[in-house]
């Protein structure tokens, strides 16, 4: 079984706010130096900062600082510099300051907390942003960040009722919406996550993003052609992202149209060449056209661009398969499983293999382990029955086959390999009744059976 890279998960937005940095302007005692004061410097570096300058804005606040060092304002106006570099924990040290001197300004906890969620400290983050509702409950982007903050951590009921919170406040706040969806979508609520999304895009009509994410929601709607204008119009919004290309790449293979996805992957590979999974996806595609070569090579490549790719080494090896070339496949799903040791559709396919290379054990051993895994898998049942008969094992056989046909009642051909199973074990009669129902279910080749051996 060849399956598909997943699309980009939904692209999520941290409310990382620069300009709310700026706000709140406290007035210092001027102190002067060289006829300067504390806050003009404060002054020069705003002017700095608002021309992109941060280095040199930076500068100026620490001049300020100098001059009183007593200067909330400046510390937290340093702090938003410095996040605008990247340099969070340098900005959570100034923001620290502020709040030791001024530890009733929601802002200062506000922006702690947005620097916080940048550097993946989620939980400490969401404590500050509390704090902030706490001196400030109107501000609706603390609301989407502590949100953000939960959702991170998979509190995605909390985050829907923050960004819930933040839309009361700011009932236009496409970002609100756009923030809930995913959350929605993420508690599998696809039909309201679109809701959202669709009310994202109507307050903002230039939002790939949100056009990506609908279109996401529908494909795991199966709503592939409204999931294919989605990203269509995505792409009309934004040809620069490779992402949108590789999307709209996966919902024209679900339509079938092979040639069309290999366009897609090929042209995310162009905006960004190092793109392992639009070279993996790119060679399943080429695999279903018969370009078992250009498969080849693709996965090649993606498993050179990423050695830890689980997927690309386990499609690699279902191609290996196909081609007999089984010595190949085995150490491709080796790896696979290796890397994932929660991959069962590796160890399925790993163990087809070793069944048509007679290792029997080996099959029924990775055969233990996909149904420990996925324990309603009927394939893998049926297919270690099989194994189990080539050993001899017939009341094992027999137990997995019975469990398949109380996963698929019906299954005439079940029926038929149980029947043989009974019969090797010595039950005669069982075995002529199994044929029987198979028979009576479609498989003609339980007649042969019943003529033999059930006089």
């Amino acid at each position: 079984m060849i399956k598909l890279w997943n699309a980009y998960s939904k692209f999520q937005e941290l409310n990382i706010n620069n300009s709310k940095i700026l706000a709140f302007l406290f007035v210092s005692l001027p102190v002067a130096f060289f006829g300067q004061t504390s806050d003009d410097y404060i002054k020069t570096g705003l002017t700095k900062y608002n021309a992109g300058k941060y280095e040199f804005a930076i500068g100026d606040f620490t001049k300020a600082i100098e001059l009183d060092s007593l200067s909330d304002n400046a510390y937290n106006k340093r702090g938003g510099a410095k996040v605008n570099l990247l340099d969070y924990y340098g900005a959570i040290e100034d923001f620290n300051r502020a709040i030791k001197l001024d530890s009733t300004n929601a802002v200062y906890f506000y922006n702690r907390g947005t620097s916080k969620n940048a550097l993946k400290n989620y939980k400490e983050a969401l404590l500050d942003f509390s704090r902030s509702i706490e001196l400030n409950s109107k501000d609706e982007n603390c609301y989407i960040n502590r949100g953000n903050s939960k959702a991170a951590m998979e509190d995605h009921a909390g985050a829907i009722s923050d960004f819930t919170k933040a839309i009361k406040l700011k009932p236009k706040y496409s970002l609100a919406y756009f923030d809930r969806g995913i959350s929605e979508d993420a508690l599998g609520d696809y039909n309201g996550a679109i809701i959202d999304y669709t009310k994202a895009i109507k307050l903002k009509p230039n939002y790939p993003d949100a056009y990506i994410n609908r279109g996401k929601c529908q494909m795991d709607l199966k709503n592939y052609n409204s999931a294919l204008q989605d990203f269509n119009i995505a792409i009309a919004l934004d040809s620069s992202d490779a992402r949108y290309y590789f999307d709209r790449g996966v919902v024209k293979h679900k339509l079938n149209d092979y040639n069309g996805s290999i366009k897609d992957y090929t042209k995310a590979i162009e905006l960004k060449p190092d793109y392992s999974s639009a070279f993996g996806n790119r060679g399943i595609s080429r695999v279903d056209l018969k370009d078992y070569i250009g498969g080849l090579n693709d996965y090649n490549k993606a498993i050179e661009l990423d050695a830890k790719n689980s997927l690309a080494f386990k499609n690699r090896g279902d191609l290996n398969d196909d081609l007999k070339k089984y010595e190949e496949a085995l150490k491709d799903y080796d790896e696979a499983v290796k890397l994932n040791p929660a991959y069962w559709e590796a160890y399925y396919n790993r163990a087809k293999v070793k069944y048509t290379m007679k290792d029997y054990l080996g099959s029924i051993e990775d055969g233990n382990k996909v149904i420990e895994m996925n324990p309603e898998n009927p394939d893998a049942y049926y297919n270690r029955a099989k194994a189990k008969d080539k050993i001899s094992d017939y009341a094992g056989a027999i137990t997995d086959y019975s469990k398949v046909l109380d996963l698929i009642p019906g299954h005439s051909k079940t029926y038929s390999k149980r029947g043989m199973s009974k019969f090797l074990s010595g039950d005669s009669s069982g075995a002529c009744l199994d044929w029987g129902k198979a028979l009576e279910l479609g498989d003609k080749t339980a007649y042969d059976e019943i003529q033999k051996n059930c006089k």
